[in-house]
């Protein structure tokens, strides 16, 4: 499993989830109703490992200026030895990158 979390301006959210779907073969969105926090949940294949992997995003506004962001990718294990093949870490550059293409990074 890989992750990281940073914080980003806050900002329209719409262009970098819609980034996000074109990196990944699917994605769910998740809020809730008062428009607060939102959940993703990305898979996308990797042929090196023969293997779906699974994101999970979690947008989170700190104050009217800021989200946190946090990202988790898992599911990359591959084989006996359960060897990643650097897929994970690769997933989540790509999402991570969105983000940096969109806003500043804290």
């Amino acid at each position: 499993m890989e992750s990281d979390k940073f914080i980003i301006n806050r900002m329209e959210l719409d262009g970098i989830i819609a980034d996000i779907r074109q990196e990944t073969n699917t994605l769910s969105r998740y809020e809730t109703n008062n428009g607060g926090t939102i959940v993703l949940v990305a898979e996308k294949f990797y042929f090196r490992i023969e293997s779906n992997l699974a994101a999970t995003i979690i947008i989170d506004p700190i104050d009217e200026n800021r989200y946190q962001i946090v990202i988790v990718v898992a599911g990359g294990r591959h084989g006996l030895l359960g060897v990643t093949w650097g897929a994970e870490g690769s997933m989540l550059k790509r999402i991570k990158n969105v983000f940096l293409k969109h806003t500043t990074v804290f």
